[in-house]
């Protein structure tokens, strides 16, 4: 009877326990599923946010906060796995808001109708780093998220919140009192050690974080502002200077970028411009990447359309055609900026993310660079590796901790001094090789132009000697090698030519690094190739690490880096660490 009594009740209680069980562990797994997914697709968002992938980031984080939502619904929000997973997706949110609202501000910058202060930023800025402080202290109480997240997930936090409160202390300078801003336009057609030869410049007048106005300036208008005389370094004295000493057109010399922008506000103050904040100096690679989003831009007065494929021939500056007063170039480039403003106003919103990632993409590649007077801002510029400086060694320190080493320094410099624009049909690529005893650095130039034609010809020799083009369409380059100083020079040949006489000095980068810089002349005539070998004896043992650096204004470059017992091609984009 007790028998009978009680399996009915087991059964009736079992069948229900079982049901609930069931419906509470389906529940813990939904959960677990949700928390998962939602957390890798926060994560995936922080990755494309940091790649400059932000369409691809707002749909990701878009995703996600649909799972958030549902895990609110079911947990009621009550675990911290929730809380940091709702607060990384909020950070996500406001970080994508901040880079719509800066694009905004960049675009009306841009068209010089810029209404809104930089300010308006820092409230965001501040509120991001609220979340991520928040999230960096419940991460260790998380239930999953503390297992699966990768080991280095805090540190990363921590980096971005010092990247953020750094961004403040950018942000809070540019919004204070009136500054002045040079935007150096760098033709990298016609290469120089900083980037490419400057034709003209751009005032930016900035009022309270409210950039005022855009002002377009010949480099010749500044330079005729200067009756002095400044020694030139080796290179300029023997194949630019004309006995005129160091002018504001050869100012950028220096690859360590520092050292060059310093130059040029020199010769800026010489030349009654001495309230000048900082330079920013832009290559034509950048003014292509920008046509390539916006399009084509027509210039009625000149009947031309200019695309990302013709604006260095359109824009190209005859030095015989432009002077001190002349206002044919300020004109050509002013209506180019116009359209370009006309343009910009009729981006989209991908389109203004494109312009954006491409501009980050620009700086990687040292294509713009910057340099301030203010050591605060100056600092952080060098930090985030907007400087083009020598000898930054930020980005390595783990792997120069691993190895316990000091890397050798191989830097490779060219200088365009033909008066062309050759350098778009110039190729080259690189070997260096580390022996016990010796080390070769070996270059392999070749040069696509076509000689010149018979109207060519006769224009070129209509100019006056001092701004005619000296070999053609062929490519003269002053060519460095900067190396650490304990290499030595043994010999130099370019093809089969030993040569006798080069430049070889000794200098320190702006960061402090010391290195030993070998310059000589490489000609490389129309159509033809030319290889210079420079042999070095060793003062130490085979290094553990090289550091390449990347000239502003190079395309992307193939390099052989090697040892008896190692080797390894690569494309050159940004200075690189290569462990051996």
């Amino acid at each position: 009877m007790r028998k009978l009594l009680i399996s009915p009740v087991i059964g009736f209680f079992g069948t229900r326990l079982g049901f609930w069980l069931s419906l509470v562990i389906g529940v813990v797994l939904i959960n677990l599923g949700m928390l998962s997914l939602a957390c890798q697709l926060s994560f995936q968002a922080v990755t494309e946010l940091t790649e400059a992938k932000f369409l691809a980031a707002a749909k990701t984080t878009q995703r996600a906060q649909v799972l958030i939502g549902g895990y609110r619904i079911i947990t009621l929000g009550i675990l911290p796995d929730f809380v940091v997973a709702d607060q990384a997706l909020g950070a996500i949110s406001i970080t994508l808001q901040t880079e719509q609202q800066f694009e905004l501000l960049l675009v009306s910058a841009l068209q010089a109708q810029s209404k809104q202060s930089l300010k308006t930023l820092l409230p965001n800025l501040k509120l991001i780093a609220q979340k991520l402080n928040l999230i960096n202290s419940l991460l260790p109480k998380t239930w999953v998220l503390n297992r699966v997240l990768p080991d280095q997930t805090g540190q990363k936090i921590v980096a971005a919140t010092t990247w953020l409160a750094d961004l403040e202390t950018l942000v809070t300078f540019l919004s204070e009192d009136k500054q002045t801003w040079v935007v150096l336009l760098q033709n990298n057609d016609e290469l120089r050690a900083a980037g490419g030869f400057p034709g003209s410049y751009v005032l930016l007048n900035v009022d309270q974080g409210r950039l005022a106005e855009i002002v377009v300036e010949d480099i010749y208008d500044a330079d005729g502002q200067f009756n002095g005389y400044v020694s030139p370094p080796a290179g300029i004295k023997e194949y630019t200077s004309a006995n005129r000493g160091l002018r504001l057109p050869d100012a950028n010399w220096w690859p360590d970028f520092p050292k060059s922008a310093e130059t040029i506000l020199r010769f800026f103050a010489l030349g009654n411009k001495p309230h000048v904040t900082g330079l920013i100096a832009v290559n034509l690679s950048t003014a292509q990447k920008i046509l390539s989003v916006t399009g084509p831009i027509w210039l009625p007065d000149y009947q031309v359309t200019v695309t990302d494929q013709n604006i260095g021939e359109v824009l190209r500056a005859e030095r015989s055609e432009f002077f001190p007063g002349s206002s044919q170039k300020k004109h050509l480039l002013s209506q180019t900026l116009t359209q370009l403003k006309q343009k910009l106003t009729a981006l989209n919103p991908d389109q203004q993310r494109q312009l954006l990632a491409f501009l980050l993409s620009e700086v990687a590649e040292k294509n713009i660079q910057v340099y301030s007077l203010q050591p605060t801002l100056q600092a952080i510029i060098s930090r985030y590796r907007l400087a083009g400086t020598l000898g930054n060694t930020a980005d390595w320190q783990a792997e120069l901790t691993q190895c316990q080493c000091q890397p050798v320094w191989v830097g490779l410099v060219e200088s365009n001094v033909g008066i062309n624009k050759v350098n778009k049909f110039v190729t080259r690529s690189t070997k260096i090789h580390f022996d016990q005893d010796s080390t070769q650095v070996t270059t392999t130039f070749n040069n696509l132009a076509t000689p010149p034609t018979e109207t060519e010809l006769s224009a070129f020799l209509a100019k006056p000697a001092l701004q005619r083009p000296r070999n053609g369409n062929g490519y003269l380059n002053y060519y460095r090698l900067l190396i650490s100083p304990q290499y030595e020079l043994k010999t130099i040949t370019v093809g089969q030519t030993n040569i006798t006489n080069w430049d070889d000095q000794l200098l320190t980068t702006s960061l402090g690094l010391e290195l030993r810089q070998i310059g000589v002349l490489v000609a490389v005539p129309e159509q033809q190739s030319s290889t210079v070998s420079f042999e070095l004896t060793n003062q130490t043992e085979l290094p553990a690490a090289v550091a390449i650096y990347k000239q502003s204004g190079l395309p992307p470059t193939k390099y052989t880096l090697s040892t008896p017992n190692f080797s390894q091609e690569f494309e050159l984009r940004t200075d690189s660490l290569i462990s051996l």
